[in-house]
């Protein structure tokens, strides 16, 4: 079994992308032997219409039956009327995980609405999935320069909310940060392998963040999902190290959140 954490569909406005329909992922994700996976709408970045996001994500996973789509629902804390979004997607969609982009809704972690949001999380047993970055920063369009969310705050929210799950994705070099390794340390922050540079670079954050806190992630389809698999492949990892990665630290993740 393979789980894949980071995974999205929907339209991405700056380029084309071959796999953002839930077929054409599905298809690719059997051929390459990932059997789960919790999907974002990229739509949930930019629309304000975030309950319309939601249901079309929860539709487009039903309609998928090879691979296990779980959809992973947006949160946008700016947005009037984000607590109904947030209770939808525990008792409307029956989700386990919620995604939130901080850096295009225009807030950090240290907003008092994030920590909110945590709270309520955490109160109907959700993971929070925050996204550093999207894309990496050379890459963007000139008119939507977006800085990576900064994680330093998170440390301070998640003593006020010891009950809160998070993982982080797409994290970078900040992955061997004091702050992540910190973060590492609760128990309750977790990290993906999708933006780790080098197919050496796995075995070097085992080091500093400890195997239980990592967890397969492609960011397909804006990342070529084999580039997650390779770097497990070449990291040189002991097999129950590789399947904690793959799948298994992800599934004890979804059961105690």
């Amino acid at each position: 079994m393979t789980f894949d954490s980071n995974t999205n569909l929907g339209k991405w406005p700056f380029k084309h992308l071959d796999l953002d329909s839930a077929s054409n992922l599905e298809k690719k994700f059997k051929a390459l032997g990932i059997t789960k996976a919790l999907v974002g709408n990229l739509e949930g970045l930019f629309h304000i219409d975030i309950g319309g996001v939601n249901q079309r994500l929860v539709d487009w996973c039903a309609n998928i039956n090879e691979v296990h789509f779980l959809p992973s629902g947006s949160i946008n804390p700016t947005l009037t009327g984000w607590q109904r979004d947030l209770d939808d997607c525990k008792t409307k969609f029956h989700m386990r995980s919620i995604r939130l982009h901080p850096n295009y809704h225009g807030y950090d972690l240290q907003d008092p609405r994030f920590v909110m949001l945590l709270e309520k999380a955490a109160g109907g047993g959700l993971l929070v999935q925050i996204v550093l970055r999207m894309e990496d920063e050379r890459t963007q369009h000139p008119l939507l320069r977006i800085q990576p969310v900064d994680l330093k705050p998170l440390v301070e929210a998640i003593a006020k909310v010891p009950s809160a799950k998070v993982q982080l994705l797409n994290t970078n070099q900040e992955i061997f940060s004091p702050t992540s390794m910190a973060l590492a340390r609760s128990k309750k922050v977790f990290f993906d392998i999708a933006s780790l540079e080098g197919t050496q670079s796995l075995p070097k954050v085992i080091r500093s963040l400890g195997i239980h806190a990592l967890c397969l992630g492609t960011h397909a389809p804006l990342f070529v999902p084999e580039s997650a698999l390779l770097k497990i492949h070449e990291g040189n990892l002991q097999k129950e190290e590789e399947n904690l990665i793959r799948f298994g630290n992800m599934e004890q993740i979804l059961s105690t959140s």
